[in-house]
């Protein structure tokens, strides 16, 4: 019964994501992909942190697998499991972490593990007065849609990457807070033919005033969507390379 009922549950899930995004691919990697999401789904011995997986679809993780190497520096807004995954990958990491919580728990299991290669940065948000959920989709507003996050400010977390120099990263991966200010200040700290990854990205609002920034002569760009592991969600994600 339990495969029945989430069966139903998922393919209509893949059917809407289709609808919204028009994209073929997405009734393929929801056929490729079933039996593995069923495996995990509500299942307590697999989540991202045990897997060491990015919380992304599993097209975008092959995606990932493919193109990075250990020759790589990589900066990540945000921390889990994708930590741990890169960490094992490529010769540099800085991760930056916006929750207290979570960063003591993701810092123990990357001690645990022996990781050394990796900056792992907590920049919690300040509180703000100008916060208004209206500009959430604009750079300099520092601000996060995340109800958790209404009176703060992430401008000294969005700001983290400027530390480093300039065509520093082979990857930048933007899956935090703030999204649309992460993705401004990280445009120059991108190599030649290194890559900004902006994860969730069918949430329209990341790149509605962002998306100008991403000139045709000056990156290309696939999306790809998926199936989410531990979930009955599809989400979408971006990969723009720069030229």
């Amino acid at each position: 019964m339990r495969i029945f009922k989430y069966s139903a549950s998922y393919f209509r899930f893949a059917c809407f994501f289709f609808i919204t995004e028009g994209d073929l691919k997405i009734l393929w990697y929801a056929l490729r992909y079933f039996y593995r999401c069923l495996k995990l789904y509500n299942n307590p011995a697999h989540n991202c942190i045990l897997d060491e997986k990015p919380w992304m679809s599993f097209p975008v993780i092959k995606f990932l697998e493919k193109i990075i190497n250990n020759d790589f520096r990589v900066f990540e807004y945000g921390s889990g499991g994708s930590t741990l995954f890169f960490s094992q990958r490529v010769k540099e990491l800085v991760s930056v972490e916006h929750d207290r919580n979570w960063y003591q728990v993701v810092k123990e299991m990357l001690a645990n593990r022996g990781c050394i290669n990796i900056n792992y940065k907590l920049v919690i948000p300040t509180y703000t007065d100008h916060y208004d959920h209206a500009l959430v989709s604009i750079p300099d507003a520092y601000i996060s849609a995340d109800d958790n996050s209404v009176g703060m400010s992430y401008e000294d977390y969005s700001k983290t990457i400027l530390a480093y120099p300039d065509n520093y990263f082979d990857l930048v991966v933007v899956d935090g807070r703030c999204r649309p200010s992460c993705m401004f200040h990280s445009l120059n700290k991108v190599k030649v033919n290194g890559f900004l990854l902006l994860d969730q990205s069918e949430r329209k609002y990341y790149l509605e005033k962002m998306e100008s920034y991403f000139k045709e002569s000056d990156w290309s760009k696939v999306s790809i969507s998926g199936p989410l592991p531990y979930s009955l969600h599809f989400t979408k994600a971006t990969f723009f390379k720069k030229k």
